[in-house]
């Protein structure tokens, strides 16, 4: 099976193995193997927040799949250079790995998952708002009333700081306070967590 897929997650897995999460464009989210001696075929090794074309094979006992080859279509390198951009990426990875299996629509979160990775690589973005954006465009695709119960009811202050994070690209919202967008992600979290399915990592 070759597919293209973007990179959330990488751990150890005994002493050879690694256990890669994926999230698929065609097929959603899903776990596969690699064992750390074999070369993969391909043009580089798997790296975190990748978008790769990647090649399974079956195990030969169990349906387990396992990393057979890794073409790398983005690498993201510069999300590891600053702690906060690295770690509000992974705090959206792990929202994904949380609820992958649940997701209805797997093309549009592969692509609205792109969107955010890409602005994360960009050093001009303020990672919170790029989180602040996708968690409510992820809601708001999979059809909770985020727009008509959570943001019509913000005090105006915070719904006139919510408008243009929205609406701009990231790049542009350096001038905002990042504060605020930090303070709108605990409210919107707090809704998501009361209000809907959605699981959202603590």
């Amino acid at each position: 099976m070759e597919t293209e897929s973007i990179l959330l997650a990488k751990t150890a897995y005994g002493e050879n193995t690694q256990r890669l999460l994926f999230l698929c464009a065609r097929s959603g989210f899903f776990a596969a193997f690699k064992k750390s001696s074999k070369r993969l075929s391909g043009k580089a090794q798997p790296d975190l927040f990748d978008t790769a074309t990647v090649l399974f094979e079956d195990g030969q006992k169990n349906k387990v799949l396992f990393l057979k080859s890794y073409d790398t279509k983005v690498r993201r390198e510069k999300i590891s250079k600053q702690y906060q951009r690295f770690e509000i990426a992974c705090r959206l990875a792990r929202l994904i790995i949380k609820n992958g299996a649940y997701l209805e629509d797997a093309l549009q979160t592969f692509r609205l998952t792109e969107v955010a990775l890409d602005a994360f690589n960009n050093l001009n973005a303020p990672p919170p708002f790029i989180y602040l954006k996708f968690l409510y465009l992820l809601l708001r695709q999979e059809g909770f009333p985020v727009r008509q119960s959570w943001r019509k009811n913000l005090p105006q202050r915070n719904a006139e700081i919510l408008a243009p994070i929205l609406q701009l690209p990231t790049e542009d919202l350096y001038e905002h306070s990042i504060s605020h967008g930090q303070e709108l992600i605990l409210d919107l979290e707090k809704w998501a967590r009361s209000e809907t399915s959605l699981q959202i990592p603590s």
